[in-house]
């Protein structure tokens, strides 16, 4: 993802004309990947006091019939005279109930419903950023999937401690017909297809996922290992390895990252 940040070019109180275009003209792929914007674009509006983009994620640790979910919030303030904030963190479930709720950004649950492949279960978290006059500023709406993922060199895989053979699928992201301009609720239609046929993991061969693929990986139960697209030294490179992290480090569905593929800086 990329993101600029055009407030010091707008017209306040005026008409404004945003136009987003981008120079597709020089081949770069090991498949056709299209041209020109075919994933979303956003206007994104704030308030001079607001969370960084990316800003809000959590960490969750399973132990026996307890989970503890520690959340990070990051706040960038435009306005260096509003300095005085507090964050509130509330955990709802999937019935629209309070579950657990935090100043202090850590939550604890008793019998929490793990997230698994057969039941991909997602609670909510809602971080709130307050004024010193207790106004709401911003607020961020976060899915959550708890569980548990290890690695053991005897064990394999374990999800929630339990093994898990992985049986994946190397998934370049376009599909027959559209190319990479991919409907959302065609990727509905194939992580449910490839279930169907026993996969439960998606390398995403190349290129990182599209947020809305991982929602539906989330909801669906699928696992993903997220690839990025260039590997290399230069602060660009490690910058697109950066932003994919801090973009996808919510989604239970990601167990793995890739730096790359064919690529000659990993020798």
């Amino acid at each position: 993802s990329q993101t600029y940040n055009i407030t010091e070019y707008l017209n306040y109180g005026g008409e404004n004309t945003i136009t987003v275009r981008c120079d597709a003209s020089t081949e770069e792929g090991w498949y056709y990947e299209g041209a020109g914007i075919y994933r979303d674009v956003w206007l994104v509006k704030t308030n001079p006091v607001h969370f960084k983009e990316n800003g809000v994620y959590y960490e969750t640790k399973v132990e026996g019939d307890k989970a503890q979910i520690t959340v990070y919030a990051s706040v960038d303030a435009v306005d260096k005279t509003e300095s005085v904030f507090t964050t509130t963190h509330t955990l709802i479930d999937a019935a629209g109930k309070e579950v657990a709720s935090s100043a202090m950004g850590v939550l604890e649950l008793h019998n929490p419903h793990l997230w698994s492949i057969e039941d991909p279960y997602l609670y909510t978290l809602v971080t709130t950023l307050k004024n010193d006059k207790g106004n709401v500023v911003d607020e961020v709406h976060t899915r959550v999937g708890v569980r548990s993922v290890e690695f053991d060199i005897n064990k394999g895989v374990l999800l929630n401690g339990k093994p898990l053979l992985l049986k994946g699928t190397n998934l370049h992201l376009d599909h027959a017909g559209v190319g990479v301009g991919v409907p959302d609720e065609l990727w509905v239609y194939k992580i449910k297809k490839l279930k169907a046929l026993g996969s439960n993991a998606i390398r995403c061969s190349h290129n990182p996922a599209t947020p809305a693929m991982l929602d539906v990986c989330d909801s669906l139960g699928m696992l993903v290992i997220d690839e990025n697209r260039l590997m290399g030294t230069n602060d660009e490179h490690l910058s697109l390895l950066r932003r994919m992290i801090e973009r996808d480090r919510n989604h239970p569905s990601v167990i793995l990252w890739s730096i790359g593929n064919e690529v000659g800086e990993q020798g």
